[in-house]
């Protein structure tokens, strides 16, 4: 799962490389952005109540998204968080979830720098979950790229940003258009509960390699986080 989070976040480095910054005339897209922020996501069923059970937990995303038509974009995101909480009052349990976000957003501009906007996006959801015993040992599953699930998410917010033409207009090439601003989106989302069972004892604190003498395997049952969002970003513009 590290390893995905960590390739998505270079192919969004890539995404808002100075090459993409091409005039409109040239049959590209008018404008791309670069979002980070917060989402708090609202959690119905915890496992076994231990991960946040009927409450939020609050993950960071990074986003870069392109212009494809006038007011509508697309955006490739990803959102991850961890949550630790206590078990069985001598262990330490962890849960982190990465999950690759596809968002298309229409916008509808009222005001240079007012920006009202509709959103629907899919998503990709891994959670691993750990439990420490003492170290090096531990019992968890580690996730794979195949061991995800699917979700979609919908909703609307409100752009605010500075007036491109209070930046000047002496400026070119990359900073030609550049703006910044912020937003905030309110909707629901929908993710496949995850099943947070199976959790063994690894090899040397190692959760991928077998331990001499296999072990038991915790269930934490399942862990349901479809519900209410809240995105709050930080937008740069260009």
């Amino acid at each position: 799962m590290k390893t995905l989070a960590l390739s998505t976040i270079a192919l969004l480095v890539c995404l808002t490389s100075p090459t993409l910054a091409q005039d409109s005339s040239a049959g590209a897209f008018t404008e791309f952005n670069f979002v980070a922020g917060f989402e708090p996501m609202h959690v119905s069923q915890g496992a076994f109540d231990i991960f946040s059970g009927d409450d939020w937990v609050t993950g960071g995303r990074v986003g870069a998204e392109v212009e494809i038509l006038s007011d509508l974009f697309v955006q490739l995101g990803l959102v991850s968080f961890s949550n630790s909480e206590p078990l069985l009052g001598n262990y330490q349990a962890e849960l982190q979830v990465a999950e690759p976000q596809v968002v298309v957003r229409k916008g509808f501009t009222l005001l240079d720098g007012i920006r009202p906007y509709v959103a629907v996006g899919a998503m990709y959801t891994m959670a691993d979950a750990v439990v420490e015993l003492t170290y090096p040992h531990k019992i968890g599953r580690e996730s794979g790229i195949l061991d995800g699930s699917f979700g979609a998410r919908g909703g609307g917010g409100v752009e605010l940003s500075v007036p491109r033409s209070v930046f000047g207009a002496r400026r070119s090439g990359l900073m030609k258009d550049f703006t910044a601003g912020a937003a905030i989106e309110w909707g629901y989302s929908y993710r496949s509960p995850i099943s947070l069972n199976g959790l063994k004892q690894g090899k040397r604190g190692d959760l991928d390699e077998d331990p001499p003498m296999q072990s038991g395997e915790l269930d934490l049952g399942e862990l349901d986080m479809s519900g209410t969002y809240i995105a709050v970003d930080f937008r740069f513009y260009f």
